[in-house]
């Protein structure tokens, strides 16, 4: 009774394999090649507009200058914040330089 019980299940497990397998042929399989000769369409048949949502579209300014005042500003913004950072860093580098010569170059013993 066991073995027919694992049989009738592997039975069933090689059915529904099976059946999968033709349903993903049915979608992988490629269209078939039709004669463009003989299914050519109408002549004055317009061809499909293309739909797409109009939040998606390009925005394309009439008035594409190179150098706005909003980009000037943005450069200005940018290289301010470039040149305080790299100052910042560089006080900070000096100073432990600084302080770490001046530890070692005073004695550590205090003077009696």
């Amino acid at each position: 009774m066991g073995n027919e019980d694992v049989g009738k299940k592997h039975d069933d497990q090689i059915s529904k394999q099976k059946e999968t397998l033709a349903k993903a042929q049915l979608v992988v399989k490629r269209p078939e090649r039709v004669n463009k000769s003989s299914t050519a369409p109408p002549p004055d048949a317009a061809p499909p507009k293309f739909v797409t949502y109009p939040e998606f579209e390009p925005v394309i300014n009439s008035k594409a200058t190179f150098l706005s005042l909003q980009r000037l500003l943005l450069v200005v913004y940018l290289s301010s914040g470039t040149a305080a950072t790299i100052y910042a860093i560089s006080k900070v580098l000096f100073f432990r330089k600084l302080f770490t010569y001046l530890r070692t170059a005073i004695p550590s013993t205090p003077i009696a």
